[in-house]
């Protein structure tokens, strides 16, 4: 997915600050991959329907996506990114879509800046589960806004025995007002 903001907002210019915010970097040449992902039990995390295969929904922006879940078993995966918060920085911003959930098997998929948690979804109460709709999630950023280098991980569990649980994340960003 690509992504990206852009605009006016109370007298600053509204700018994405965030490297390769739709993930995109990864299938092509002419940008450096910026997102590092791990994974237990699960194959790729950032993916493409070509190369994955269909998750059920596809990607907010461009083509790819990061996908957590979507397999049978105890998963874990993460992507990860290390980025400089600026300090105008406002918000961390992130389209989520959960086209699958096995509501009885647990599953959680959270947004870390560095070891503070700002954001989980659990497929037990997340309202959009099962409606494959993009939801934009708006986190609070101010706090990490500080000329430094902050760790932004997007990591999620699932474990699926009957159906499967499929976390869908794209056009991550860092809003600034400069």
């Amino acid at each position: 997915g690509g992504g990206g903001a852009g605009g006016q907002g109370g007298g600053c210019t509204i700018k994405d600050v965030m490297l390769d915010p739709g993930f995109e970097c990864k299938f092509l040449d002419v940008c450096p991959q910026a997102w590092e992902e791990q994974s237990t039990g699960q194959n790729d995390v950032i993916c493409t329907i070509t190369d994955c295969g269909d998750p059920g929904a596809i990607a907010f922006d461009g083509s790819a996506f990061a996908w957590f879940g979507g397999e049978l078993g105890n998963l874990t995966a993460s992507v990860s990114q290390t980025i400089v918060f600026p300090e105008d920085a406002m918000n961390i911003e992130l389209q989520l879509n959960a086209p699958s959930c096995d509501t009885d098997s647990p599953g959680t998929l959270s947004l870390r800046v560095d070891s503070d948690e700002l954001f989980s979804a659990d497929v037990a109460d997340y309202p959009a589960c099962n409606s494959n709709v993009w939801v934009q999630q708006t986190l609070d950023a101010t706090a990490y806004a500080d000329g430094s280098e902050h760790v932004i991980t997007i990591e999620a569990t699932t474990a699926a025995d009957g159906a499967v649980t499929s976390f869908l994340v794209d056009s991550v960003g860092l809003i600034v007002c400069e």
